[in-house]
């Protein structure tokens, strides 16, 4: 090889690595290290709805369930970027959803929050390579990241467990396998949690009383507000509620919990689901 291609694969590689494709690839061998996991698929096809793709498709047998697992995968370079997420002064989460024969029904998450996982509302990117002297903060912050990697999950976690449905209708109920669907973000960047009682504001100004008391965590759950067009002719999962809902739980049922994973505790994350 010649310091050309040498020169060149170097300029390819670094191209490459710009981008998330090897941070699935290094998502799935560690998945494939897992006991009971098996890949279903990588850049999933799921022809329903919007239509989407999955980063991965995974399913997990544990001692009592069997679990499909919609993973996006974003990588972030972790050196500088911290996710941080503020904790949710309501308790109540959409997750996850379980398909036993014909039946569609979902969950309410306490078994996750009830062992200790922390319920956020909302999340923010900082990327500290951005920080170069005090008046550059304002940049270093964006929500956007986190919402519209939630947004993509969310896509296509709905438009899969949609085709699922669809799928049952017309099948022997006995024959079909009990599922629960669940969808994870599995990012390299650090995450934190602001908790209930240290998110101490001033009203007049807006900013933080003091630094912020941030927690390190493994993983989080996310309430992210999944609200797709209803618009004639688009076709989005409904789970229908019987009588009137109060606004609350219009509210709740509107959000969409999602698991963010820290990539180094992918393995921890699935001794939690039992």
């Amino acid at each position: 090889m010649t310091d050309e291609d040498e020169d060149q694969r170097s300029i390819i590689t670094s191209a490459v690595n710009a981008h998330g494709i090897l941070f699935k690839k290094a998502v799935r061998r560690e998945l494939e290290q897992v006991g009971n996991v098996s890949i279903i698929g990588e850049e999933y096809p799921v022809r329903f709805g919007d239509g989407a793709q999955l980063d991965l498709l995974v399913q997990y047998q544990s001692k009592h369930q069997v679990y499909v697992v919609v993973a996006e995968c974003k990588r972030a370079y972790a050196t500088y970027k911290k996710w941080v997420f503020f904790e949710s002064r309501e308790d109540r989460t959409k997750l996850p959803y379980f398909f036993e024969g014909g039946e569609l029904r979902v969950g309410d998450g306490k078994s996750f929050t009830g062992a200790g996982i922390p319920l956020c509302v909302e999340g923010i990117e900082i990327d500290l390579g951005k920080y170069k002297k005090s008046d550059d903060a304002y940049k270093l912050g964006s929500i956007d990241r986190i919402w519209q990697t939630a947004y993509q999950v969310c896509r296509g976690y709905h438009n899969l467990i949609a085709s699922e449905f669809e799928a049952r209708k017309n099948a022997q109920s006995s024959s079909l396998p009990n599922l629960v669907f669940l969808p994870v973000i599995i990012t390299t960047a650090e995450l934190f949690v602001c908790l209930v009682q240290d998110q101490k504001a001033d009203l007049l100004s807006g900013n933080s009383i003091g630094n912020l008391v941030l927690q390190d965590v493994p993983y989080v759950i996310l309430n992210h507000p999944f609200t797709p067009s209803a618009q004639l002719g688009r076709k989005h999962l409904r789970v229908d509620l019987p009588d009137y809902q109060s606004l609350f739980n219009r509210g709740v049922h509107s959000q969409e919990g999602i698991f963010v994973i820290s990539a180094e505790n992918i393995t921890s994350f699935f001794c939690v689901l039992r």
